[in-house]
């Protein structure tokens, strides 16, 4: 079975069971990877997606085998590694984003 836009949106309105688990953690994948984890909280992206955090997290370690905090910390890891071995930036320009996201966890945190 394909999982075609249309099918899955099908499937999401219907709450056919048969998708549990099937295309939310990719979709999810996909919002983390865009750096969405940056500006919302995992609690806003499984909001987004129709279902609860729990849900999403479950799913998604079920899937990939970490959770979606690992996921995007690997994710800032390999933009850093990229940008050092792919671009002339210097070492410290390349952990800008990481330094980014570090300083306004922290921020979060304290909030």
């Amino acid at each position: 079975m394909t999982l075609d836009p249309h099918t899955c949106y099908r499937a999401l309105r219907a709450r056919d069971a048969r998708f549990d688990g099937r295309f939310y953690p990719s979709a999810a994948a996909s919002l983390i990877e865009d750096r969405t984890l940056q500006a919302d909280s995992l609690e806003a992206i499984a909001g987004r997606l129709g279902i609860t955090d729990r849900h999403l997290r479950r799913a998604f370690g079920t899937e990939f085998s970490v959770s979606p905090v690992e996921f995007a910390q690997t994710q800032r890891l390999l933009l850093a590694k990229r940008l050092l071995t792919d671009t002339a930036l210097a070492a410290g320009e390349a952990w800008r984003p990481w330094r980014a996201y570090a300083v306004m966890h922290q921020w979060q945190t304290l909030q």
